[in-house]
């Protein structure tokens, strides 16, 4: 045992000191050139100095070597000046090697990379290199972090994608100084990438130069004292953002040399002796947001936008302008976009745009409908407006002061013409002809409660051949008509308007096609000639609902036209209520409507509706008249009336529809078979047609009047109901009565869910439930209550049977040998005669299953006993006897218990033996081998 432990303790302490070994630090005190090996961390102990003759001028040369950490130490490697040696060499397939905490001189490029990926060079210090500080080239995912990069005759970091794009770079917290050739940073071919928090100063003629370079973040970069801050030349370059960045003492802040597409521009800082911006024709969909711009030059320019916090403007038309002092001239202020035009040089910026406000807060503004504005007033030819929560868009053909304000407002009568729009009156007014003219479909006038007054002469309101107009909450007084609607103008709705005392009449919908449209909850008052006149065979099917017409001489005079009038109250009129004047074709709609006086002439076609009981629709013209057509016309439940003796003029052939029929609660056991009554008897079939219906709804034609309704065969308490059913929960009964004759009692309807908690109901003679099996219904009727028991029968002769008080009675319906159903009597009570009777819904095999003839196909059973005899109906009441021997019927279900039992027991029983000798075997395996080892 302590042979094994000593045995286990060296091999333990050779892999530590193995790994010791493996992973401890180079230190290096001369330059390898390519005697490098992937993997390894190498350390400087003191300066170095390249000797270029023996290292083929290569300090360190990593070529394919991976995953090298070389470290200065912030010791110095010391080029021999020259002009043709590289301090670092990273080539090839070389990738994840580190160069850090270096100081760099005198070398051609002192870091160059060509191929590499993934390389990172940390807080380093390059000074006087005769070429690039860091050049990289092809390659990607590299890190130039917290470099330090003085005095180059090129470029400090140059980053070109010769065979490719170079992607997902990061050039970060780097100082740039005194820099020639192209600049501080040079970048080709860059994409994805992030260069932040750079210190570039005193480049020669470009601080960061883009030459194909795309979808770049540009951000919080300081770049001061030269000629470009950001020079887009050679290739176009795309879909940057460039953010937060601060530029001085330079010539350009942004300047394009070749064309590029949807940059970004936010919130950068600028202060340029010539230009903040140079975007020259192609740079389309540039954007700036929160971007403050002294000076500029844009040439060409399309889908250009301006944005800050307050809203946002697209010019949609190329534009070319130069100047100072961009932000005097386009402000962008809260729910205000303004172009000074006056301070605009040339049309520049005056062309048409997409105009965006955020943050439009309605209420503060006291504005209910937000239309579009301009200098203060409704603007006529800007586009539609629409919103999203609170940013509002719409677009403009030219500028000024554009905002959000309130509708158009009215303060005097006029011709309105934007289609669209909404009209607001803020005024009363008045007029000597027609005040308010509506030329344009789809405008909105609200009056707000104000009133338009006339003299006596033409219409306080007119619509002519237009469409989906809406005039709400007018008060007109003392014209012609108050509103006149004419021509072909349909869809049009009249809505909580006052019209009175005017000369003609209030509403007047004359000539031509008018339809569909709504006259709602209008009060119409003391008009001279009526309240609403209809006129014209095309006044087709426009609705007037809950309008209030009263002390007109007409309230509805009606020369043709088919309309519906829908709960109106139209009360005291000196002449008529509803006159109809009809030459034909006329259809007069009332819903739930009181009729007081009327007067139909010619072909006036008339429909009645209530619409809880149902409606008459008379198929011929009817002329007469009469005071009060509700009464002339009864529509009741399941009864329609009409008194053809005092109103003969309505003993005509009608429809008749009769609604909110439910079948099972006609008569006491429901209908099975419903028909078309007329004065409490079937209708013979020369007055009525044949009877339609949609579940409870019912309808059938008359050839003239008197009383009719639907009844029809009463169900019985030995037949089924083929009728649709409802429901009574909680033990309610359900019941009802009329036209007919058959036994009193209540139905009471169970459902499943009941049958399986059980049904319990207090029930007398001629009482019976109703229970669904296998699809159709059944009742089980309680035939008479005894004092010691209770007779039941079942429907369709399924059987029948005695319970006595505290006993249970059990049916099988079907004769599958299982019972159905288990009905136990709790109590009786003698004074009322009634029983207490709960039913199940059960399925359970026989218990004893004999059979002699003429016994009942019904178990009955107390608590200490059952019968010993069954016979089991098939569902067509036919008897299906059959015998089995005495001993198979004393032990049929025991036998097949205990089977069930024993076996289901014993198979379990042997499984379990079974798999605890399996784990015994394998625990006396194992036990087994380790002793022999042990032993061993």
């Amino acid at each position: 045992m302590y042979q094994k432990i000593l045995c286990l303790s060296i091999v333990m302490l050779s892999f530590l000191v193995l790994v010791g070994v493996v992973s401890a630090d180079i230190n290096l005190t001369e330059c390898l050139g390519d005697n490098v090996t992937s993997g390894e961390t190498y350390i400087l102990q003191g300066d170095l100095y390249h000797n270029a003759s023996v290292l083929d001028d290569r300090c360190f040369d990593l070529d394919g070597d991976n995953n090298i950490i070389i470290d200065c130490n912030g010791y110095s490697m010391i080029g021999n000046g020259s002009g043709s040696d590289y301090g670092f060499m990273v080539r090839g397939s070389a990738s994840g090697n580190l160069i850090q905490n270096c100081n760099i001189y005198n070398f051609s490029d002192s870091i160059y990379g060509s191929g590499s990926g993934s390389l990172q060079i940390i807080n380093n210090s390059i000074y006087s290199s005769s070429s690039h500080g860091i050049y990289l080239r092809n390659g990607g995912n590299n890190l130039i972090e917290n470099n330090s990069i003085y005095f180059t005759d090129g470029e400090g970091i140059y980053m070109v994608g010769y065979s490719g794009y170079m992607s997902n770079n990061t050039i970060s917290n780097n100082n740039v100084i005194n820099s020639s050739t192209n600049g501080g940073i040079y970048l080709s071919k860059l994409v994805n990438s992030t260069i932040s928090n750079n210190y570039v100063v005193n480049a020669s003629t470009t601080g960061i130069y883009l030459g194909n370079c795309s979808n770049n973040q540009f951000t919080s970069n300081n770049v001061s004292q030269t000629s470009n801050a950001f020079r887009f030349h050679t290739a176009s370059s795309n879909q940057n953002n460039l953010a937060g960045n601060m530029i001085s003492n330079v010539d350009y802040g942004f300047n394009f040399l070749t064309a590029g597409v949807g940059n970004v521009f936010n919130n950068n800082t600028i202060v340029a002796d010539n230009k903040d911006f140079n975007l020259i024709s192609g740079c389309n969909s540039t954007q700036l947001i929160n971007q403050s711009i002294i000076s500029y030059i844009f040439t060409n320019l399309f889908n250009f936008s301006i944005e800050n916090n307050f809203g946002k403007i697209i010019f949609l038309t190329n534009f070319t302008e130069s100047g100072g002092n961009l932000s005097e001239i386009l402000r962008i202020e809260s729910n205000s976009i303004f172009i000074n035009t006056s301070l605009d040089p040339g049309v520049g910026f005056n062309v048409s745009a997409n105009l965006t406000l955020y943050n439009i807060d309605l209420p503060s503004l006291g504005i209910t409908d937000p239309q579009p504005h301009v200098d203060g007033d409704y603007c006529t030819d800007c586009g539609t407006m629409t919103n999203n929560g609170a940013t509002y868009y719409f677009n403009v053909s030219h500028f000024s002061n554009y905002s959000v304000g309130e509708g158009i407002t009215l303060t005097e009568c006029g011709n309105l013409t934007e289609s669209g729009s909404n009209y607001y009156l803020e005024s009363n007014v008045s007029s000597s002809g027609t005040c308010i003219s509506i030329q344009n479909d789809s405008i909105t006038l609200d009056c707000q409660g104000y009133t338009l007054t006339g003299d006596g002469s033409e219409n306080g309101i007119d619509l002519t051949d237009v469409n989906e107009i809406n005039v709400t909450n007018c008060n007109l007084f003392n014209f012609s008509y108050g509103v006149l609607v004419d021509g072909n103008s349909d869809d049009n709705n009249f809505i909580n308007n006052f019209v009175f005392n005017n000369s003609g009449y209030g509403f007047g919908m004359i000539d031509s096609s008018i339809g569909n449209n709504l006259f709602y909850g209008n009060e119409v008052y003391q008009n001279i000639f009526g309240g609403f006149f209809i006129k014209n065979n095309f006044n087709d099917f426009s609705n007037f609902t809950n309008n209030l017409v009263h002390n007109n001489p007409y309230g509805f005079n009606i020369d043709d036209g088919s309309n519906y009038f829908t709960n109106n109250t139209v009360v005291n009129n000196s002449l008529l209520s509803f006159n109809s004047r009809s030459d034909g074709g006329l259809i007069i709609h009332f819903i739930d409507q009181v009729v007081d006086s009327y007067n139909f002439t010619s072909a006036t076609n008339i429909v009645l509706q209530n619409s809880t009981y149902g409606q008459v629709q008379f198929l011929n013209a009817t002329e007469g008249n009469g005071t009060n057509l509700n009464s002339d016309i009864l529509i009741g439940n399941n009864s329609i009336i009409i008194n053809s003796i005092a109103t003969s003029w309505l003993n005509k052939s009608a429809n008749l529809t009769f609604y909110n029929i439910v079948l099972d609660n006609l008569y006491t056991y429901g209908i099975t078979d419903p028909l078309p009554y007329m004065n409490g008897a079937e209708c013979a079939s020369s007055t009525c047609g044949n009877l339609s219906n949609t579940t409870t709804s019912f309808w059938f034609t008359v050839e003239h009047f008197t009383n009719f309704s639907i009844y029809g065969t009463e169900g019985s308490s030995s037949s089924s109901s083929s009728s649709s059913s409802s429901s009574s929960g909680g033990g309610s009964g359900s019941s009802s009565s009329g036209g007919g004759g058959g036994s009193s009692g209540s139905t009471y309807i169970v459902d499943e869910y009941e049958l399986e908690e059980g049904f319990t109901q207090e029930m007398e003679g001629s009482d019976r439930f109703k229970v669904t099996f296998d699809g159709d219904s059944y009742y089980l009727s309680v035939v008479e209550v005894e004092d010691d028991g209770v007779e039941l029968n079942w429907s369709d002769d399924l059987g029948s049977g005695d319970v006595g008080e505290s006993e249970t009675i059990k049916f099988d319906l079907d004769g599958d040998g299982y019972y159905d159903y288990d009905v136990s009597l709790g109590s009786i009570n003698t004074t009322s005669e009634t029983a207490t009777l709960t039913i199940y819904g059960i399925s359970e095999l026989y218990e004893d299953i004999s059979t002699s003839d003429g016994e009942s196909d019904s178990s009955s059973t107390d608590d200490s006993s059952s019968d010993d005899s069954s016979s089991i109906s098939s569902n067509d009441g036919e008897e299906n006897d059959f015998e089995l021997s005495e001993d198979f019927n004393e032990s049929d279900d025991g036998l097949l218990e205990n089977w069930t039992s024993s076996s289901f027991s014993w198979m379990w029983f042997g499984i379990i033996v079974l798999g605890l000798l399996i784990v015994a075997g394998f625990v006396y395996y194992f036990l087994g081998s380790r002793s022999q080892k042990e032993s061993f």
